[in-house]
């Protein structure tokens, strides 16, 4: 997703949220191969900044994951507990995320 993009949806969102001031960070986690990372951020938006393969992410808002074949929706906005996997056995993840936390 490009970036601009991603700043004009959070700035949308958090209106519809009720939110006129918020701070943002640039979120960036490194995931081993088969390992797993986790934020818990209520309240607070992430956003995928770009689609990772080999990677899982599910929270309270949905999950990503490019090799889900079932289904015909994936979330790039995520709150609550966010849980990031990689399933890439021999590679490390980066997954990059702007994060959105309410003044």
């Amino acid at each position: 997703m490009h970036g601009a993009i991603v700043m004009d949806y959070i700035k949308s969102r958090m209106a519809e949220l009720g939110h006129a001031q918020y701070s943002l960070r640039l979120r960036h986690f490194v995931i081993p191969p088969s390992g797993q990372g986790y934020d818990y951020v209520p309240g607070q938006l992430m956003v995928l900044v770009e689609p990772v393969e080999l990677v899982s992410i599910v929270s309270d808002a949905g999950f990503f994951d490019l090799s889900a074949a079932k289904s015909n929706e994936l979330q790039y906005e995520h709150t609550g507990m966010v849980t990031i996997s990689n399933y890439a056995g021999n590679q490390t993840a980066h997954v990059r995320f702007v994060q959105a936390i309410p003044k």
